[in-house]
């Protein structure tokens, strides 16, 4: 029996076991044996697609001894390093614009997708050594070294850690369950093949994990936020009319200056609207789009405005807010606060606007509910963070790890009780195979 198209491209069938994980990843075969995801896009190889697959063919191959899973292995290990790139001396898988894969309009490589081919090929090469899995996997692992202002996915947490990015940006994101996952897998990857080097690249991270860690805990929805960046509506007012903005930028202390450009994506600072192509305010309201970053709490981000004004007047700058909901991913505005009112006169002015994080809270956004496998709506991500805290409290000992293994644990069980769930069409329970299966 063949789950997707396996036997087109004369592989064996995936584990039908896990048909419903394979059918929500809508998984189908390229002719070189490497899977992809087929979108209204068309079909377009998945870069973390092949890692899934790998590990499921190892995974037979060690239960029935059958050959032809070792072989079907190596052929989609092998069909992925085709498909790699060098990039400042590291093996990267490139996830393409434009596929379907990602809401990103950039080319980028992610750290967990990285860290998954680690340690698949770390696995691959002791049940069948070969220069080849080694060498790409040393490659790989250089990857995590990559600054991201070089295209890269390595930055740095407060105290120094490293900070292993889930894809690279304008504005650092500190996604959680991408890195903390990464991390698990580079202490299997340091394990598998006694590599210092990859033990170093995990200590660093577990570092980074320490810093910040506390500043995702949401006890009041008895949740984790999935990253500490995410995107706010700010409204600006001005009694007076054509207005010019010269220039615009978010400030995130201690992790740079970030200006407004001219980018339509969801991940850039921008103006949605109000703003001419001349840069200057068509009526007496603009409202930008911006990205603000948590992990300088308490203190606050900031915007600066450099503005022309033809007369003596006063902007007003209100911050959007929302409130939680379990099936969206971000803070959706339907209110606006007033953060700042400030005299501006005529002639040239430099606005510096603290948006404060009581008015913000929501934009480092909690998990959600948003993964549908079965026709049912799970929160997938906050069971994540507690199982790779405790594989990492595990591997390190380390208290403040199983400190917050412990407190997120706990949470589902206030889950009921919790007003913004209430009435919502979701499980409040983790998603098992088994469960989804037989409901269906």
């Amino acid at each position: 029996m063949t789950v997707t198209n396996e036997a087109a491209v004369n592989l064996p069938s995936l584990s039908v076991s896990r048909k419903q994980i394979w059918d929500y990843y809508r998984i189908e075969f390229l002719e070189d044996g490497y899977p992809g995801r087929r979108s209204k896009y068309g079909l377009h190889a998945h870069p973390i697609y092949g890692t899934y697959v790998i590990n499921d063919y190892i995974s037979q191959y060690r239960k029935h001894k059958d050959e032809v899973f070792l072989e079907a292995a190596k052929r989609v290990a092998n069909a992925a390093i085709d498909r790699m790139e060098e990039h400042r001396g590291a093996l990267v898988f490139y996830y393409q614009p434009g596929a379907g894969l990602s809401s990103l309009p950039s080319v980028f490589y992610s750290g967990l997708t990285q860290a998954r081919y680690l340690s698949t090929f770390g696995v691959l090469g002791k049940v069948s050594p070969s220069s080849r899995y080694s060498n790409a996997a040393e490659a790989i692992l250089s990857s995590f070294e990559v600054p991201a202002e070089d295209g890269g996915i390595a930055r740095h947490t407060p105290s120094g850690g490293l900070l292993i990015e889930e894809y690279s940006h304008q504005v650092p994101d500190y996604t959680l369950n991408g890195w903390t996952t990464a991390t698990t897998l580079l202490h299997e990857y340091a394990e598998t093949t006694d590599s210092q080097h990859a033990r170093t690249i995990f200590e660093q991270s577990i570092r980074g994990i320490r810093d910040v860690l506390p500043l995702y805990d949401v006890p009041e929805l008895a949740n984790s936020r999935y990253r500490l960046t995410g995107a706010v509506r700010v409204k600006l007012g001005f009694t007076s009319p054509r207005t010019a903005v010269n220039s615009a930028k978010v400030i995130i202390p201690g992790e740079g200056d970030f200006p407004l450009g001219a980018g339509s994506g969801k991940w850039t600072n921008r103006f949605v609207s109000g703003l001419g192509a001349d840069g200057v305010v068509g009526g007496r309201e603009a409202v930008m789009e911006i990205l603000l970053c948590r992990v300088t709490w308490p203190e606050p981000n900031r915007l600066a405005l450099d503005l022309t004004s033809a007369e003596e007047g006063m902007v007003t700058v209100q911050v959007g807010e929302g409130s939680y909901d379990p099936l969206s991913s971000w803070v959706r505005t339907d209110s606006y606060s007033t953060v700042a009112e400030v005299v501006v006169h005529r002639g040239p002015n430099t606005l510096d606007i603290s948006i404060p994080w009581a008015r913000a809270e929501l934009v480092a956004y909690p998990t959600s509910w948003t993964k549908a496998i079965g026709g049912r709506q799970y929160n997938s991500y906050h069971f994540i963070h507690i199982d790779t805290l405790t594989t990492l409290a595990e591997r390190t000992g380390d208290s403040m790890l199983a400190y917050y293994r412990d407190r997120w644990a706990q949470y589902p069980a206030r889950w009921p009780d919790v007003p913004a769930l209430a009435g919502a069409d979701i499980v409040l329970d983790r998603y098992r195979a088994s469960r989804v299966q037989s409901s269906a």
